[in-house]
């Protein structure tokens, strides 16, 4: 055996024995996350009973609000044309009720590039090309990506400047949150999978890309937006972080109960191994089963075209 030969092996020994742990890591945070996640889950359903779930109407903007929006797509011409573009088709796409928290995050959100190679990522088990962290108001870019960056803006414009709470992803408990005082896992939360599906479900549309990040919570989040009757109506909950807006529209078709461990089982779906499929296919499997259960012949035709998967894809090739 040659020296290059001896050193190749063991480059490709120490490149096995690197995934083994984080496939390990990946693992065991998983297994982590399912504990979480179940624990939330029972006490979500145990007392979401005492929560009042109703439809909520949002208020017009008010002169003053009209007036702030104004001023900052003037400051928005001057600044990257990337940002000027997201706030021009957000402003062509959606209500300027559903601008508010767009412009209040807006005035004071800072951008971060921290290139980072895919090796690092893995060992640091970061799946993302850029992430919103909500508490400091700040993106940072790993990699120099518009999608990813229109991403995580979508995320900054749906994410209360008053509570951990950002489109359908809610923090129930952390070390500097207890709004449940009975749930004392740290960080406990509710829909970030419905969450991150629903947000580049939006970043697709809206900016035509062809985007299949997240394709699975993309998919079941287009299937649950079936359950609208109008889906702007679904919009408008994400953009005013409102979680509960879901629970009450499908609350026409199952228990409060039920919900929630749908929501949890999306969660699942967010945090397992991408090869494991099979907690993806049940939930799809039971949102057909509920709708076919309370809808017409002719709407349950129409949701089982697009349950299909190879269906959904050709919507993305085709920019929706």
């Amino acid at each position: 055996m040659g020296m290059d030969t001896f050193i190749l092996l063991i480059g490709y020994g120490a490149e096995l024995i690197v995934l083994n742990i984080i496939g390990t890591a990946i693992y065991l945070n998983s297994k982590q996350r399912h504990y979480k996640l179940q624990k939330t889950k029972q006490f979500i359903q145990k007392n979401i009973h005492n929560s009042k779930i109703e439809k909520t109407i949002y208020a017009k903007l008010s002169s003053e609000e009209k007036e702030k929006i104004l001023i900052i797509s003037n400051k928005l011409k001057k600044q990257r044309w990337q940002l000027n573009n997201f706030f021009k088709i957000l402003l062509q796409n959606t209500d300027e009720k559903n601008l508010r928290h767009f412009s209040n995050n807006i005035q004071t959100l800072k951008i971060y590039r921290k290139p980072t190679n895919i090796l690092t990522m893995l060992v640091q088990n970061k799946n993302t090309a850029a992430e919103y962290i909500q508490s400091k108001n700040c993106i940072i870019m790993y990699i120099n990506s518009d999608n990813a960056l229109y991403h995580e803006l979508l995320h900054m414009s749906s994410s209360s400047e008053k509570r951990a709470s950002s489109g359908f992803h809610r923090i129930l408990h952390s070390r500097n949150i207890n709004i449940y005082p009975g749930l004392d896992i740290t960080y406990n939360e509710i829909g970030r999978g419905i969450n991150e599906g629903y947000t580049e479900l939006l970043n697709n549309r809206l900016f035509k890309n062809r985007s299949t990040s997240y394709i699975r919570l993309q998919k079941i989040a287009h299937l649950i937006e079936l359950f609208f009757q109008d889906k702007k109506e679904m919009e408008n909950y994400y953009y005013n972080d409102n979680i509960e807006g879901i629970i009450y529209e499908l609350n026409k078709y199952m228990s409060l109960e039920e919900i929630i461990e749908l929501l949890i089982d999306i969660d699942e779906i967010y945090y397992q191994n991408p090869i494991n499929l099979a907690k993806y296919f049940e939930v799809k499997r039971r949102l057909l089963k509920i709708y076919q259960k309370y809808k017409s012949e002719e709407e349950t035709s129409k949701f089982k075209k697009e349950y299909k998967e190879n269906h959904f894809i050709k919507i993305l090739k085709r920019q929706v």
